[in-house]
């Protein structure tokens, strides 16, 4: 049986399978990019120039970065996160979980080895992985972490 620290070591961001990466070009607009993550139901957005990512808007970009007076015409290019936080695609999930955490990062720009863009990571997608492998300890969690239940359940 694997345990959760050999999963974490063993197995590579790649394993998570096609980590689809929502993107636009940084001369993209600033109403362009804000549909597509309301339209697209995403957290982040990855500015390419080519198939290199400059940059990244994400949910937090809206609230730190956004002044008042920004108009709809404001290039991604201005408020977006540049460089991006980026991790290999052979990096080990606890390298990607590492970064995070010392960060604070929820998304990872996904890059190969000669840096062009491959997919975007996050935080959800390591849980919801880490969860399947997982199912029997996760599934049956109570609602609340540490949650004790003063009375029996059931009929």
């Amino acid at each position: 049986m694997n345990t959760l620290r050999d999963l974490m070591t063993d197995n590579r961001v790649l394993d998570l399978g096609p980590l689809p990466a929502p993107r636009l070009a940084p001369n993209a607009t600033l109403h362009q990019a804000l549909q597509f993550l309301v339209r697209g139901r995403r957290g982040a957005i990855v500015a390419v120039d080519g198939m290199r990512p400059v940059g990244i808007f994400t949910e937090r970009d809206v609230l730190r970065r956004l002044p008042a007076g920004k108009r709809d015409t404001t290039p991604l290019s201005e408020v977006m996160s540049k460089p991006p936080a980026t991790i290999r695609r052979k990096a080990s999930l606890r390298e990607a979980i590492e970064a995070m955490v010392e960060h604070g990062y929820r998304h990872l720009v996904v890059v190969d080895r000669d840096g062009e863009l491959k997919g975007l990571l996050t935080s959800n997608d390591l849980v919801q992985y880490l969860t399947d492998q997982f199912p029997e300890e996760t599934v049956n969690l109570p609602p609340r972490l540490r949650q004790q239940y003063l009375s029996p359940e059931g009929a």
